[in-house]
């Protein structure tokens, strides 16, 4: 019985290969369902340029033929140090670093592999679609009313909670729309320049948003009459547009070496560098926010 079983199982009962009239109608809807399949791959592939992406085409493999670890010689190309992004180019291949002593395992591979680089090199080659700026601008003007939203809300809550909650909202949302480039299509940004009047516009909206508030806010503490109505107007927008401007700068250098990696080098970007500086302009505007507000009590 057990032997008969196993017969049953065998490859010759796959429908395809039965010669009976019900196999061939068995194999041609298999055929069907497997293009049906293939389709499909096909057209997440076109959305996803990189969904073939392995990790044997990583530049910095550490085995195999074309990796640091089986090569030797200079680096033929502009390749930044991943510690202190000096640049690495003519220098021997695992080499430390000539400025800050340390090594960079990740190491360029040959020109013409690594999808990656090639995706980029085409991306870069094509013409940017014309909705991209001003989409990325009205992005920028969105994000600035979500934290006008945020600040309504959070507004209602203990004050303690709006010293946390809204450093984080506006950091996120003055770099987001350029962080969201940078990770998926960072050709879509030509110049360095484009980059930064992104993340400042949108730092100056957001500042606009919370200069409102503030004036709100100043408005019900400190009582009206005098030359004090001018600063209740004033000062609000001039502490914000100071706070989110000299926020937002402080992870702008590490925005910009990310999309450099991608642009110029044909790497993916780090962003564990422009995280952490986001993290840090948090830090610090909680600082600010938290000086402010007991500033705010005592004038009470």
């Amino acid at each position: 019985m057990a032997d008969r079983h196993e017969r049953d199982q065998g490859i010759g009962r796959e429908p395809h290969l039965r010669p009976d009239g019900a196999s061939a109608r068995d194999g041609e809807a298999t055929r069907r369902t497997e293009a049906h399949a293939e389709a499909r791959l096909a057209r997440e592939a076109a959305r996803r340029p990189d969904h073939d992406h392995s990790v044997f085409d990583e530049p910095g493999g550490i085995f195999g033929a074309d990796s640091p670890a089986g090569r030797r010689g200079p680096i033929e190309q502009d390749w930044t140090c991943e510690h202190c992004g000096y640049n690495l180019r003519g220098h021997e291949v695992l080499a430390a670093c000539p400025e800050c002593g340390r090594v960079s395992w990740t190491q360029p591979g040959p020109h013409a592999r690594g999808r990656y680089a090639q995706r980029m090199r085409e991306d870069r080659a094509r013409p940017r679609p014309s909705w991209y700026l001003p989409s990325a601008f009205a992005a920028g003007a969105a994000l600035a009313i979500v934290f006008g939203v945020a600040c309504a809300v959070v507004s209602r809550l203990p004050g303690g909670l709006s010293i946390v909650v809204l450093p984080v909202v506006a950091e996120v949302a003055k770099v987001a729309v350029v962080l969201l480039t940078i990770e998926k299509r960072p050709a879509l940004l030509r110049r360095e320049s484009e980059l930064r009047a992104i993340v400042l516009t949108t730092a100056l909206l957001v500042a606009l948003v919370e200069g409102v508030s503030g004036a709100a806010i100043l408005g019900m503490t400190i009582p009206a009459g005098g030359p004090i109505d001018l600063w209740r107007v004033v000062l609000p927008f001039v502490v914000a547009a100071v706070v989110q401007v000299g926020c937002a700068l402080w992870p702008l250098p590490a925005l910009v070496r990310a999309w450099r990696d991608a642009v110029d080098e044909g790497r993916r970007p780090r962003m564990d560098p422009v995280y952490r500086r986001l993290f840090e302009a948090a830090g610090a505007h909680a600082v600010i926010r938290a000086a402010v507000f007991l500033l705010l009590l005592v004038a009470r």
